[in-house]
């Protein structure tokens, strides 16, 4: 009970003191909203990722079909076909800039952003593929 008490008191005298004194100014070197440039640089890294997990993915299912000269040459269409409608979509959504555009310094990132997770949602669609389960009869691709 003693114990309680005296710490309820040093509690007491602490939040006090710090009450009354005054916050410590930030540190100049320190900022406290990261940059848009940063916030771009970000975004554009994560994209780099996903692209990365996408070679790494559509590689393992090169892989699983190596002895199935088909279903590569299905593979390599499919991901072309793949690859131009992303270039095509991402264009549509966020086309290069253009004399007089006022879309304005976020634009670069937002085009980072639909990159990655279109990419992204494409490993996924890949990844069905590479894991399907044993005795799944609707899995295409499989051989």
């Amino acid at each position: 009970m003693r114990t309680s008490a005296l710490c309820g008191g040093v509690l007491l005298g602490v939040l006090g003191v710090a009450l009354v004194l005054p916050a410590a100014p930030a540190s100049p070197t320190t900022s406290p909203q990261p940059s848009q440039l940063a916030l771009t640089a970000g975004a554009c890294e994560e994209a780099v990722k996903a692209e990365h997990e996408l070679d790494v993915t559509y590689a393992a299912l090169e892989v699983v079909f190596k002895h199935d000269e088909r279903a590569q040459s299905r593979l390599r269409q499919a991901q072309a076909a793949w690859l131009t409608f992303r270039d095509a979509q991402l264009t549509f959504l966020h086309p290069p800039a253009a004399p007089g555009d006022v879309r304005g310094s976020v634009e670069p990132m937002c085009a980072c952003i639909a990159k990655r997770d279109v990419t992204l949602a494409r490993v996924q669609q890949l990844n069905a593929v590479l894991n399907a389960s044993e005795g799944d009869v609707c899995a295409r691709g499989r051989p």
